[in-house]
């Protein structure tokens, strides 16, 4: 069992793989099995030595923008709306030339 990281624009998330390997030659004997889909990183991977189960830790964490008015000369902060509605890492870069 192996962990390997996805493909972009997946890349910050890993997943969980199996393969038999030849003891003799260290060579794979076939194609690999994915075992574990979803997003996040597998941090842990725990094994019994008889190989029967498998534990592992994902650790993710998904990032949404809001947005909010100042008033009172900076000093009060209106209540927040979401901005971003998906499942993607959503991170501000720079406001549009409007400021909207």
């Amino acid at each position: 069992m192996y962990v390997l990281d996805e493909a972009p624009p997946n890349q910050n998330d890993s997943n969980v793989w199996s393969v038999k390997i030849d003891p003799r030659t260290g060579k794979p004997l076939g194609t690999a099995t994915r075992l574990t889909a979803g997003p996040g990183q597998v941090q842990y991977l725990s094994s019994p030595i008889d190989g029967k189960r498998l534990a592992y830790v994902k650790q993710g964490w998904q990032p949404d923008v809001y947005v909010a008015r100042i008033e009172s000369n900076g000093t009060k902060l209106r209540t927040p709306r979401l901005l971003t509605l998906d499942e993607r890492q959503d991170l501000p870069w720079a406001w549009t030339p409007d400021s909207k």
